[in-house]
This record gives C-alpha cells, sequence and structure tokens, in this order.
C-alpha cells in the first residue's frame, strides 16, 4: 500500500484533470494558511522598516534643515548683505 507522501505533484494533478474530464467534482488544492499568514506578516514588517527608514530620513533632514536655517531667522537678510 502506498504512502500519501510517496505520490508526487505529477500524479495528482493527472489524477484532478481525469476527474474533471470525467465530470466529476474537483476540489482546489488547499492553501497552507499559516504560510500564507507568515509572507504576509513579512510583507509588512518590510513595509514598516520602510516607512520607519522614511520617516527617520525626513525628521533628519528637515532637523538640518533648521539647524541651517536658525541664524537667518531673527534678523533674516539685510539689504547690505545684496551688495
Amino acid at each position: 500500500m502506498a504512502d500519501v507522501n510517496d505520490v508526487s505533484l505529477g500524479e495528482v494533478e493527472l489524477e484532478r484533470d481525469g476527474q474533471a474530464v470525467a465530470g466529476r467534482q474537483v476540489e482546489a488544492p488547499s492553501r497552507d494558511n499559516r504560510q500564507h499568514a507568515a509572507q504576509a506578516y513579512r510583507t509588512y514588517q518590510r513595509w514598516l522598516r520602510l516607512k520607519r527608514l522614511a520617516l527617520a530620513a525626513f525628521v533628519t533632514t528637515s532637523a538640518l534643515f533648521v539647524l541651517w536655517a536658525i541664524p537667518w531667522l531673527p534678523t533674516g537678510l539685510e539689504t547690505n548683505d545684496y551688495t
């Protein structure tokens, strides 16, 4: 008696195709929900890391710009600066 694990995927596909041709209902292969959930979670973590990196880059750039602009903020440019 053959074990279930001994059957190759190709044989299962051929058997399903044969049943479909014979007009019997064929169930779609079940999807491993745990694997799908793990992949979705990894994708979410990757997106979250990218979002955090973008936020950190924006905050750093903004802070550097403000620090560069501080000397000009209280007084602004004088007319002598243009001559």
